[in-house]
């Protein structure tokens, strides 16, 4: 505790674990009954990092995780992309079309 109230003494709260805003679509925006979520994850994260997160942070989308892909900045990133605490992150489920 005394490291915890130590942290809010520091400019910007340094100690502050970093929150990501996720971007829900189709599937997953029905699961979790919201158009995004939030998840705390320690940097560096990876993608795949992003992705355990959002499982634990959201479990009805825990079966779905496996076939999501993550866009960051309106692109597809691989699970050993970087993120930045600054993009715009979205869990894309699988759609189909024709």
């Amino acid at each position: 505790m005394i490291f915890k109230s130590f942290a809010f003494d520091f400019p910007n709260n340094v100690f502050a674990v970093p929150r990501f805003d996720v971007l829900l679509f189709a599937v997953a925006r029905d699961l979790a009954s919201a158009d995004s979520i939030s998840v705390e994850v320690s940097l560096p994260v990876t993608a795949s990092d992003l992705m355990q997160a959002i499982g634990v942070a959201e479990p009805a989308l825990r079966p779905w995780l496996a076939s999501c892909r993550l866009a960051v900045n309106q692109s597809y990133v691989s699970d050993q992309e970087t993120i930045s605490q600054i993009a715009e992150i979205a869990l894309i489920p699988p759609v189909s079309g024709g």
